[in-house]
């Protein structure tokens, strides 16, 4: 069965911050994830993140567990898997976010599949 990307889940990208996250505290206070916090092994020091504030809309760019994460500037494409690690982190930036849907696909074998060269050569 072919499927096409968007079919596999809900699919959105980062959050589109102006001139990258900024330090704020008060409400609606968030982690942000930036590509450049995804080490070369697809770790992340998720207490290292930097605090921002992404205001009301921070839902549709919050990470979840379950979510692949995928970096669309990055010298190399490793998607990796939010598995709660920490609460309130949102995506920001050039991101690929997706939630699978967990009736057709695996959150681990999907990014195991977007890191084989035969993917990355299609994307």
């Amino acid at each position: 069965m072919r499927l096409r990307f968007e079919q596999l889940g809900r699919l959105r990208g980062g959050f589109p911050a102006r001139a990258g996250a900024e330090l704020l505290t008060g409400p609606y206070r968030f982690r942000a994830l930036q590509a450049k916090d995804l080490r070369p092994d697809g770790s992340i020091a998720w207490e290292e993140l930097t605090w921002m504030s992404a205001g009301q809309l921070a839902d549709k760019y919050r990470v979840v567990a379950g979510d692949v994460l995928i970096p669309l500037r990055s010298a190399s494409l490793r998607a990796t898997v939010f598995r709660g690690e920490a609460a309130d982190v949102v995506a920001v930036g050039p991101w690929a976010l997706l939630t699978p849907n967990r009736s057709l696909v695996d959150a681990d074998f999907l990014a195991w599949y977007l890191g084989q060269p035969v993917a990355t050569a299609g994307l």
